[in-house]
């Protein structure tokens, strides 16, 4: 074939040859023509001329017919032809003779307005420390048309739509997060599971506020549910709780005795004698460890609340003197002399006040 002296004209319904451009890629048999302009829903024909290299010739027409087959939105309101802002599904046809959506009872060539979307409560728990945003949703079908759904790639392209609204996001950028922190969710019946492909985008049809949308879906399962979600930011760690042993300042010897605290070991204590003092330096109360009688106000404890391995050792002193009677108010000191195993001394100096 001469594929030169060949050529391709297509031809409207008026037998107006459309503009467009001839090409032969060199070592192959194919004669191609890409046509320049838009083309509108209509009647065609290529007419082709071929011309052998041994310059015979013949013309053969090929009638062809153009309908757009259409977009179909699937909206909570019913199927629509502009999408708004609770638009969940968007689909594509590329053959106006097949949908190539089936059902699950063997129900093809279904038309797009079978399907049914509806918001619902979340389904379920929702993955750990994610929380929806916006709205989630489940599509359904007409009676008698059951799920699941197929959609046949060769027909149609579909596409799913989680809308959000500028609330929303002003709730996400409160938070310190932003669109790309949000993922889209699909619910299976029994668990959620993450869908890592898709585009994020303003939404611009009828309503306002924003959208995230992922394509192509193959296939409606039955229970589904369909959600945008986001991880919560945790909030400031909360300081582990810590417990301090404080010393009495002041008491009520009605109320109960002074505590002095004045170690973490026992074991590591082989005597401690206790000095009270008045404000002038009178001493009024001597008590020792190593004397029996007295052993018990050396041997009470504290424990930690929070750490029951966080105990502490108090001297108790109940207000008295050497010989039993109660002291006037005042400011008292006490001197503690901490004798350990290894000999060392310890000398420790707190203050209380006596309030009756």
């Amino acid at each position: 074939m001469d594929f030169e002296s060949s050529k391709i004209v297509v031809r409207d319904s008026e037998g107006n040859s459309l503009p467009g451009e001839q090409a032969h890629t060199s070592g192959s048999n194919i004669l191609a023509f890409t046509i320049s302009s838009a083309l509108v829903d209509g009647s065609y024909s290529a007419e082709i001329t071929a011309v052998s290299k041994a310059g015979y010739s013949g013309v053969y027409t090929y009638p062809f017919y153009i309908q757009t087959a259409g977009t179909t939105y699937i909206d909570s309101s019913g199927t629509v032809l502009v999408p708004g802002s609770t638009t969940y599904m968007v689909i594509n046809l590329n053959d106006v003779n097949n949908s190539g959506i089936s059902d699950n009872s063997g129900n093809t060539n279904l038309a797009a307005s079978v399907i049914n979307v509806s918001e619902i409560a979340s389904p379920g728990n929702l993955p750990a420390t994610y929380q929806v945003l916006g709205n989630v949703f489940r599509f359904s079908l007409s009676s008698p048309y059951t799920l699941p759904v197929t959609f046949g790639s060769a027909f149609s392209t579909v596409a799913i739509r989680l809308h959000y609204s500028s609330a929303n996001l002003s709730t996400l950028i409160g938070m310190g997060l932003d669109p790309s922190d949000l993922s889209v969710w699909v619910y299976d019946g029994a668990s959620w599971t993450r869908i890592t492909s898709g585009t994020a985008g303003p939404f611009t049809g009828s309503g306002s506020g924003y959208y995230f949308e992922y394509s192509p879906v193959s296939s409606l399962q039955p229970n589904n549910a369909y959600a945008l979600m986001y991880q919560q930011p945790e909030g400031p760690t909360a300081a582990e709780p810590v417990h301090i042993f404080k010393s009495t300042k002041a008491f009520n010897p009605a109320s109960g005795d002074a505590r002095i605290y004045y170690t973490e070991d026992i074991a590591d204590v082989t005597d401690v004698k206790a000095y009270i003092y008045s404000i002038s330096g009178v001493l009024v109360r001597k008590d020792e460890l190593a004397n029996a009688a007295e052993t018990h106000l050396f041997m009470n404890q504290d424990i930690n609340p929070y750490d029951s391995s966080d105990i502490k050792y108090y001297y108790s002193w109940d207000g008295a003197n050497d010989t039993g009677g109660i002291l006037r108010n005042g400011v008292y000191i006490i001197r503690l002399e901490i004798t350990k195993t290894d000999g060392s001394k310890e000398n420790m100096t707190r203050m209380t006040a006596l309030v009756k």
